[in-house]
């Protein structure tokens, strides 16, 4: 079962690890039904093709693990143990939408969880 949770979806900030508020309901509501369970959880980050210039990050490789931290850490402060998460970034390496298109890049600016059995 995979869950795609949308972070940072202005399209102006393609940059930001930070969350969407969406984001953060949509994570605190799935937090709550998977404290009672016991499946493992795999934070996957992704970015747009676009090349990363900034001061915080220095490729899309980084910006997307930075960006399933950001998820990972709302995890932890939802109570999940640590001990069933785990992360991972997949820079610009499987887009889900095309990024030729303005929208489809800012789609692709993604974080997903990955519920396993």
């Amino acid at each position: 079962l995979q869950i795609p949770i949308l972070i940072q979806a202005a399209q102006d900030n393609m940059t930001s690890s930070r969350l969407n508020r969406d984001a953060i309901e949509r994570v605190g509501t799935l937090a709550e039904f998977l404290r009672f369970t016991d499946h493992d959880i795999r934070v996957e980050g992704h970015t747009d093709n676009r090349e990363v210039s900034s001061a915080t990050y220095d490729s899309a490789w980084e910006l997307s693990v930075a960006r399933a931290h950001s998820m990972l850490t709302l995890l932890e402060a939802r109570n999940l143990p640590d001990s069933r998460l785990s992360l991972v970034g997949y820079g610009p390496s499987q887009p889900r939408y095309d990024n030729s298109s303005r929208l489809g890049r800012a789609r692709n600016r993604r974080v997903e969880i990955e519920i396993t059995e």
